[in-house]
């Protein structure tokens, strides 16, 4: 077996592509300055039907937040606080694992599979969404 396919088998490959991945996440969050106003639009449902998806403002609310302002994170997407919080401790965790300290990554994967809790998160990001319409709606 190669080198490659022996690290791709081991404990550690799983912690470090979340690592990477949630570190790149937390990174551009913070390097990037996404327009409070944008013109154009990168999402194909509120160019279709002129409203918000469940997820628009996610990517402004991380900026926001990653740079520590709260009150315009939750002014962009109620969830971005609380997203931009479960990346943060999922990075962390995946850094723990990283270096052999696996409870805080296997309670997190414990997590990311539980159905319940899945159902749970979807369902208040679709009550979210539609209070967010019934905003729009009715102002």
């Amino acid at each position: 077996m190669r080198k490659l396919d022996k690290w791709i088998n081991s404990s550690l490959a799983l912690p470090w592509a979340v690592f990477i991945f949630l570190g790149a996440t937390l990174l551009i969050s913070y390097f990037y300055h996404a327009d409070p106003h944008p013109r154009v639009s990168l999402c194909i449902f509120y160019n279709l039907t002129k409203l918000p998806c469940p997820g628009c403002g996610m990517t402004r609310s991380f900026c926001s937040i990653a740079k520590g302002d709260l009150l315009a994170s939750f002014q962009f997407h109620g969830l971005g606080p609380v997203m931009f919080v479960g990346v943060f401790f999922g990075w962390l965790a995946s850094l723990l694992a990283i270096f052999h300290i696996r409870k805080p990554f296997e309670f997190l994967k414990l997590l990311s599979t539980n159905e319940l809790l899945i159902k749970t998160g979807l369902s208040v990001l679709g009550i979210h969404w539609l209070i967010r319409l019934i905003m729009i709606f009715f102002k």
